[in-house]
């Protein structure tokens, strides 16, 4: 559903003079919960990670590694159950990396960018419905200026 921003908080912390702020926090709501980003720009330029946390599953996206860890938010009370996701973690991470480090070798590795604009030519390449539907575009968009209506008030 719609998610309105109710909490919007900058800070500049760093030395890049280029950037206005560089620690953003938002709170946004909908109707079904609250989700919050966090973005700095106070860490290494190679170190960027997506966390992303629902009520049953949650994922790991180690952008510049090009690895995606899945795992369920309860892993039980069991000590062995606990131990199995943490080895199930180990393995996605293991398998993720071989087949970013396979890709990098064969020169197939491309991001995330590149190929959505590809899937986006080939939807209009074959009059198919594209990656990113203009709906969901439009709700970025709006979202995305109710930020930044927010930081400049």
């Amino acid at each position: 559903g719609e998610l309105e921003p109710v909490a919007v908080h900058t800070r500049k912390l760093g030395s890049r003079d280029w950037i206005a702020a560089d620690e953003l926090r938002v709170v946004l709501e909908g109707e079904r919960g609250l989700a919050t980003i966090s973005e700095s720009v106070n860490l290494r330029s190679d170190f960027m990670v997506l966390d992303i946390f629902g009520t049953e599953m949650c994922l790991h996206v180690d952008i510049w590694g090009a690895a995606i860890t899945g795992y369920a938010v309860a892993a039980g009370k069991s000590r062995f159950k606990r131990g199995r996701q943490g080895l199930n973690i180990g393995f996605q991470r293991l398998g993720a990396t071989a087949g970013t480090a396979f890709r990098v070798v064969t020169g197939r590795l491309r991001d995330g960018h590149f190929n959505l604009i590809e899937r986006f030519m080939e939807s209009l390449q074959k009059g198919t419905e594209p990656p990113v539907t203009m709906e969901e575009a439009r709700a970025v968009v709006r979202l995305y200026q109710a930020v930044m209506a927010k930081i400049r008030a």
